[in-house]
């Protein structure tokens, strides 16, 4: 590592969690925490968070959900929220199969799903906002609408509704929450807006 902080990509491992988990620092980012494929998971054998996955959060190692078409298992997920052991961030996990061609490729659809998991609102904002802007250094500029930031605002509607929410494995959970993007600005520039939005 040579001092410097790594993201590690771990899936379908051939060795427990804990080999890698005992060796990262805080700081280091653990993606695709949730994932399902494979013998090993962040869970123990017990079905619980396992041992390395608790050592290593008090070290200050950040877990990214980082969902994408096939690395986020939701019951994996269900386990852990279950375990009061939350995503430190929220995000996708898209590349250029993944865009229009699955229902996870939106950003919005995946804070949802968390939504139903059992995180509060504030919770799901926070891992998609200050924590990732924290881990980046730029507190204060992104992630935040204090005074002096940049002025990137997503304008969404918390929908009551009814919504099935499936993963990579095709495992489903019930949800009654939908955000919906109404407006976005850049730079306080605005960049999209529904045709039914009005301001």
């Amino acid at each position: 590592k040579a001092g410097k902080p790594v993201c590690v990509h771990l899936t379908e491992s051939e060795f427990p969690y804990g080999v890698l988990l005992d060796r990262l620092d805080g700081g280091d980012i653990l993606c695709h925490c949730f994932q399902g494929r494979g013998e090993h998971t962040i869970l123990g054998a017990n079905g619980r968070i396992g041992a390395a996955a608790l050592r290593a959060r008090e070290r200050g190692v950040l877990f990214d959900a980082a969902v994408g078409r096939v690395n986020c298992d939701f019951k994996v997920a269900a386990a852990a929220l279950a375990d009061l052991f939350l995503p430190d961030i929220v995000s996708t996990d898209l590349v250029g199969t993944s865009v229009y061609n699955h229902k996870l490729f939106h950003l919005l659809y995946v804070m949802s799903a968390f939504l139903a998991l059992g995180m509060t609102l504030p919770e799901v904002v926070r891992a998609c906002t200050a924590i990732p802007a924290a881990r980046m250094g730029m507190s204060g500029r992104i992630g935040t609408l204090v005074p002096g930031a940049q002025a990137d605002v997503a304008i969404i509607r918390l929908r009551e509704r009814p919504l099935r929410f499936s993963d990579g494995k095709g495992n489903g959970i019930e949800g009654s929450q939908l955000l919906v993007p109404l407006a976005t600005l850049k730079s306080g520039r605005l960049v999209y807006k529904r045709i039914d939005f009005e301001y």
